[in-house]
C-alpha cells in the first residue's frame, strides 16, 4: 500500500496531481482509464486484484468496477482511500471525504456489506484522519484512537499518546504515525494472524522521527521513512523465511509496499527492492520490469532496481507484480467565468468592450490558449484595429466571429482577458447585445468539468452611456493589448470590484 504524508515532516514533499503510467510487461492493470492518463490524479493505491485512483475527488477502479458501489452524491468528495490486499469478494476499499466521514465499499454480497454494518460507533460520531484496509478487517483512525474490526467478534482499539496522523496495517500488525512523527507498531489480538517477532521495527529505527509508513501482509513487509529521507524495510516471506532482513534505502520521499518495496527518490526517480535468497543471482523484479537496468544486489542481501517510467514521478504504487505512479500532468481545464460588456448599456453608434473572466483549474500549465468570440448583431469591431498591422488584429473569421490568442496560463492563473472594443451601429436602440467566447486550449482536458463558452451583455438604448469621444483616445492601447494576448488583473477606464474564478477584476462595476 501506498503511503503519502504531505508536510510531514523533512523530505516530504507535497503531492501534486498528476496522471498515471503502468509498469508491467503484461498484467490486468495494465488498462489504465484514460481519464487518469490526462492527470488531475492526487493518489493512487494497487493490490493483487485492483488499482484505485482519485481524481478530482472521485474514486476510479480497475480491472474490477468496486467504483461503481459509489453513491453519485459521494464521488466528488473522496480525499484519501486505501484498498485491501484480498481478492474476489474479499476486496476492500475504505475512504474518507471532505467532511472527515467513513466509507467502506466492495463487491457486492462480498465481506465489505458485514463489515459496513460493524463500524464502531465511534468512527461514526467523529471526523476520520486516516483508514487502513487490512486481510479481511478494517483500521479507522480518529484523534488519538485506531479502531479496528473484522468478523462477527472480532473488534477493538488502540489508545495512543496524541493524535493519529497515519494508520497502516498488514499480517495482523497495526503501524501507526502519531503527530510527534512518532512510530507505533502493535499487534492486534484475535486477527487470526500469528505474533511474530519479525514485524518489530528494527533497533536501527528506535528513536528516530518517521513521516510516512507503509505495510502489507501478502508477505509481510512494512516501510518507515524517516525524517532524514531512509527508508527502512523490514519482514518476512511466508513462502521462504529466509527471506527477511532490513534494509535501508537512502534519499527517498515516498513510500509504498504489496509484492516488494517501491519509492520515490529525491531526484523524482522510482525505485523498488526485495530481499533476496542468499544463493540468488538475479532478481524477480527484473522479470516484473524487464525494459529497466538490471537489478543490482547490496550487501545485506537486498536487490534494488530502478523503475523508468519515462519521466520524474511524483508518487509510487506498488503492485504484485507491477507498479504505477504518476507523472506530471499533461492537460488543463479552462473555466469562463463570467463575461461583461462595459458600459453595460450605451447609446447607439457608441464604443463598448466585451471581456472574459478566465482561469486555469489545471493540473498542467494551460498551451496556445484562443478565445473566439462571436459577436451580436448591430455592432462592428472598432475601426481603430485598422490601425494596426493586420498580425496585431483579432482574427476574422466567417459568421461575425474573431480570435484573440491568450498567453499560456499556468495552475490557478487567472485574469480578464484582453477587451474586444466594438462600436455599436446607429440603429441598435433597443437591441440586446450578446457577445458568446469560446476558449480552447491544445492541452484542454475533454473529460474535464470545464465550462468553456459564456456571454457577455449589453445593451443599447438611447439613455445609455456615449463612450465615443472618452474611448477615442484609448482605443488603439487597448487593441494593442488585445493583440498581445495579455491578461488582464483589471480594466483601463473602469473601477474595481470583485471577479470571478479566473482570478481578475470585474471590469464592470455597475
Amino acid at each position: 500500500m501506498s503511503a503519502v504524508e504531505p508536510n510531514a515532516g523533512g523530505g516530504v514533499e507535497d503531492v501534486l496531481s498528476g496522471r498515471v503510467a503502468y509498469r508491467e510487461r503484461n498484467g490486468p492493470m495494465q488498462d489504465v482509464p484514460r481519464d487518469l492518463e490526462r492527470g488531475g490524479v492526487s493518489q493512487i493505491v494497487c493490490n493483487s486484484w485492483v488499482a484505485a485512483a482519485i481524481r478530482d475527488m472521485r474514486v476510479y477502479t480497475w480491472p474490477y468496477r468496486i467504483a461503481d458501489q459509489v453513491p453519485e452524491d459521494v464521488q466528488g468528495t473522496i480525499t484519501t482511500i486505501s484498498c485491501s490486499e484480498n481478492g474476489g469478494d474479499n476486496i476492500l476499499l475504505a475512504a474518507i471525504d471532505t467532511a472527515g466521514r467513513f466509507h467502506l465499499w466492495g463487491p457486492k454480497g462480498g465481506i465489505a456489506d458485514g463489515l459496513k454494518k460493524r463500524v464502531p460507533q465511534y468512527i461514526k460520531d467523529n471526523v476520520v484522519d486516516d483508514v487502513a484496509a487490512g486481510s479481511g478487517y478494517v483500521v479507522a483512525a480518529s484523534g488519538r484512537y485506531a479502531y479496528y474490526w473484522g468478523g462477527e467478534k472480532w473488534s477493538g482499539y488502540k489508545e495512543y499518546p496524541e493524535r493519529i496522523l497515519s494508520v497502516e496495517t498488514g499480517a495482523g500488525y497495526l503501524m501507526v504515525r502519531t503527530e510527534s512523527n512518532t512510530l507505533h507498531m502493535d499487534y492486534l489480538e484475535g486477527s487470526g494472524r500469528p505474533e511474530d517477532g519479525r514485524c518489530k521495527p528494527p533497533e536501527a529505527l528506535k528513536g528516530k522521527k518517521v513521516s510516512a509508513i507503509a505495510a502489507t501482509g501478502h508477505n509481510p513487509l512494512f516501510t518507515a521513512l524517516t525524517e532524514a529521507g531512509d527508508a527502512h524495510s523490514w519482514g518476512y516471506s511466508y513462502q521462504n523465511s529466509s527471506r527477511y532482513g532490513h534494509h535501508v534505502e537512502p534519499n527517498v520521499t515516498q513510500i509504498s509496499v504489496f509484492g516488494f518495496a517501491a519509492a520515490r527518490k529525491a531526484d523524482g526517480s522510482a525505485v523498488a527492492w526485495e530481499k533476496a535468497l542468499p544463493d540468488e543471482t538475479s532478481s524477480h523484479l527484473d522479470e516484473v520490469f524487464p525494459s529497466s537496468p538490471k537489478a543490482i544486489k547490496g550487501p545485506d542481501g537486498f536487490f534494488v532496481k530502478k523503475i523508468d517510467f519515462g519521466g520524474s514521478v511524483s508518487e509510487v504504487a506498488a503492485g504484485p507484480s507491477c507498479a504505477l505512479a504518476l507523472l506530471p500532468a499533461t492537460t488543463c481545464n479552462l473555466v469562463l467565468d463570467s463575461g461583461v460588456a462595459t458600459p453595460m448599456a450605451v447609446k447607439p453608434g457608441s464604443d463598448l468592450f466585451y471581456s472574459w473572466d478566465l482561469g486555469n483549474l489545471g493540473p498542467a500549465t494551460a498551451k496556445n490558449i484562443v478565445l473566439t468570440v462571436k459577436l451580436p448583431d448591430r455592432v462592428k469591431l472598432h475601426a481603430k484595429y485598422d490601425d494596426l498591422d493586420p498580425d496585431k488584429r483579432p482574427k476574422k473569421l466567417p459568421d461575425g466571429r474573431y480570435q484573440i490568442k491568450i498567453e499560456d496560463q499556468g495552475v490557478g492563473e487567472g485574469g480578464w482577458t484582453p477587451p474586444l472594443v466594438v462600436t455599436a451601429d446607429d440603429d441598435a436602440d433597443g437591441y440586446r447585445l450578446t457577445a458568446t467566447a469560446t476558449v480552447t486550449a491544445d492541452n484542454l482536458d475533454p473529460a474535464a468539468p470545464s465550462k468553456l463558452t459564456c456571454d457577455a451583455v449589453a445593451y443599447c438604448s438611447e439613455g445609455g452611456s456615449d463612450w465615443k469621444s472618452l474611448l477615442e483616445q484609448w482605443a488603439i492601447i487597448l487593441s494593442l493589448f488585445a493583440a498581445l494576448g495579455i491578461l488582464l488583473g483589471a480594466i483601463l477606464l473602469c473601477e474595481e470590484a470583485e471577479g470571478g474564478g479566473g482570478g481578475g477584476k470585474s471590469p464592470n462595476s455597475r
